[in-house]
Formats: C-alpha cells, structure tokens, sequence
C-alpha cells in the first residue's frame, strides 16, 4: 500500500491610509482588523513553515529518514519514533500517539492497533510485539505493515513474493524461507512490502503466530484471493512451519 500527501496555502493582508483632496478626509483601518491581519499573516506563515517541512521530508523508504524517524506509508514523509519530540499525533509515526510532547505508547500488535482504534488504513504501524508476551522489551519496537481491510482485519505482514522484481525466492532461497535473519534478496521496509519481495525477520522468526493468511495480489498489492486458517499452536513461529522436520 502506498499513500501520498500534499498541500499549500498562500495568502496576503494589507492596510492602509488614504487621504483626499477637496473637502479633505481620512481613512483607518481599527485596531480589531489590523490585530486578525496580523494574526492572519502568523497563521499563514506557520502553514507555510509546516509545508516546507514536509515537503523537506518526503520519502520513499525510511532509510531516507533522519535517526528515530520513519518514512509513513500513508504520507510518504518521515515522521518521528519512540521518544520523538511532537506537539500532535500526526507528527509521530503511525501506531504512536503524542503524549506530554513526545511519541509514546505503542501497541503489541496489528490486531490491537485494529481493536484500539489506531488503525487508519492497511500499511506500516511503529508495533512493539513483546508487548503482548511475559518477557516485554522496551527496545523491541519495528515498524510492521498491517492488513486492515481483509478477512475482519488485524493481519501482520511477514512475507511477501513479487515475482517481478528479479529476485528468485523458490525454496532453494534458504535465506528467504528458513533464515532467521538474513533476507534471500528480498527488502525488510514495509514501505515497499508488496512491491518487492519482502520478510519481517522478527516475524518471521521471533514470534508465535495462531492464524495465516495467504494472499494472491496484484502487482500494486491489491488483493485478488486469499484464504485463512486457525494454526494448530500458538507457541510456534512462523520459520518453525517451514524449516522444522515433520
């Protein structure tokens, strides 16, 4: 999924005095009006200020982006991580929330970000995992590309195959299929998830998961047919299905 975002705003304000001949006369502007001129021209000039700096922080992939920020998927421009200094949610990444003037609060998973009304969209949430196990790791946060609008919603991507791209990923690839950490040629930034081949390693590999969903899509990530299924355990990773004996 990909997103993109512009805007701008321009505006002027003046005043002035006039005098006439003849008679004679004189022309004011009253202090109420000279004061929502001014107050105007602010106005205009922090909008403006807010424009450049989004179009100073467009991006494609959050490699692009300055330290502690990611690149939004629903924005394409770099937004801040955990910790982050902000005045409004929308200057955090998705799937934190400005509190006391930084990014804080992450989730534990898609489907909590679904149930807790954070969910804007299918694309990449700021997740924390451990959140949601007995061991939680403050550090553990990823950004993880959540399926929201398919099959009641809640799906966290793990891995995905674009047989476009150039790179093979047939299950000779055991980077791709049985690695817990390297990636078979594929890219890990869910900014370009269904667009180039694509694997979560902490997904993948770190994770128990109790539901899968496959999905055929088009070349754009739209999708086309999918079904899903209830695992047998909540306690095995999705790398123990492929790379474990039977």
């Amino acid at each position: 999924g990909s997103g993109s975002g512009s805007g701008s705003g321009s505006g002027s304000g003046s005043s002035s005095t006039t005098s006439g001949g003849g008679g004679g006369g004189s022309g004011y502007v009253p202090e109420q009006v000279t004061a929502a001129i001014a107050n105007l021209t602010a106005q205009l000039a922090d909008l403006q200020a807010q424009i450049n700096a989004m179009k100073g922080s467009y991006c494609t992939s959050s490699a692009v982006c300055p330290y502690n920020q990611y690149c939004s998927t629903f924005s394409s421009t770099c937004r801040q991580g955990p910790g982050g200094v902000c005045t409004m949610n929308l200057d955090c990444i998705e799937g934190l929330v400005c509190s006391a003037g930084n990014c804080s609060t992450p989730l534990g998973s898609c489907t909590d970000v679904l149930s807790l009304g954070r969910a804007i969209g299918d694309g990449a949430y700021f997740i924390n995992p451990t959140l949601n196990t007995s061991v939680i790791d403050l550090s553990a946060g990823t950004m993880i590309y959540c399926l929201n609008s398919l099959d009641l919603g809640g799906w966290a991507l793990a891995l995905n195959i674009n047989t476009a791209d150039n790179n093979v990923v047939n299950y000779e690839n055991t980077g791709f299929w049985t690695s817990p950490t390297a990636l078979g040629g594929a890219r890990s930034d869910p900014s370009t998830a269904f667009t180039k081949d694509f694997k979560s390693p902490k997904l993948f590999s770190t994770y128990p998961v109790n539901e899968l969903l496959i999905l055929a899509h088009d070349g754009s990530g739209f999708p086309l047919y999918w079904r899903s299924w209830y695992l047998s355990s909540n306690t095995s990773t999705l790398r123990s299905y492929l790379s474990d004996p039977p």
